[in-house]
């Protein structure tokens, strides 16, 4: 599970890499708001199984389960809309004379608005998502790799809202580049973490 993690953290970067920065109906934005839905799946199940390891009956640990899948719902929402909703609509009205350019673009303009709610809503929950991540971690801080996650979690956690609200909350593709690669990074770190040798005693029989 440690590989998916790490996978799809690296996957995300990737696709990031490639993201159109506007409305396009061309296959590209298909294929990688598709590839991202897929990655952020893939890192859902990774984070659930994390949680199940560091003691999910923990209140603290279950928060952090529903905080990422929250994050998880808003972004594959973000994602839906960009990536299939928005150009699907593009092409419908480019064969419909009668839809005037205004009333296109009101459409657009919405459509953009709910975009964005949903990115920045996703980003904030697993925000803090990440930054509890650091309370169940500190009595089993034992080794580097934890203590590396430990730091990286803080980071992204603090880094992702930073961002958002330096840029006013606006989230251009360059903003959300930096902040889906810090979390990208500590789904790598998670996965890292999760593949560690397991030379003290697990995680999830401490409830």
């Amino acid at each position: 599970m440690g590989v998916v993690l790490a996978i799809s953290g690296c996957a995300v970067t990737f696709l990031m890499l490639h993201h159109p920065s506007h409305f396009d109906n061309g296959p590209l934005t298909a294929i990688v708001h598709g590839g991202m839905i897929v990655a952020i799946l893939l890192a859902q199940i990774g984070v659930l199984y994390f949680a199940i390891q560091l003691g999910i009956r923990q209140p603290m640990v279950l928060a952090i389960a529903v905080l990422y899948s929250l994050g998880s719902i808003f972004n594959v929402a973000a994602g839906l809309i960009n990536g299939f909703i928005v150009p699907e609509w593009l092409t419908h009205i480019g064969t419909e004379s009668h839809v005037d350019s205004e009333t296109s673009e009101l459409i657009r303009d919405f459509a953009w608005s709910i975009n964005q709610n949903c990115a920045r809503l996703g980003i904030l929950v697993q925000a803090a998502a990440m930054l509890l991540t650091v309370l169940p971690l500190l009595r089993f801080v034992r080794n580097r790799t934890t203590v590396a996650l430990v730091v990286v979690s803080l980071m992204a956690g603090l880094f992702c809202p930073a961002a958002l609200w330096m840029h006013q909350g606006r989230l251009n593709v360059h903003t959300a580049m930096l902040i889906y690669t810090f979390e990208a990074a500590w789904l790598l770190m998670v996965g890292i973490w999760l593949m560690r040798p397991n030379t003290t005693p697990s995680i999830s029989k401490i409830t």
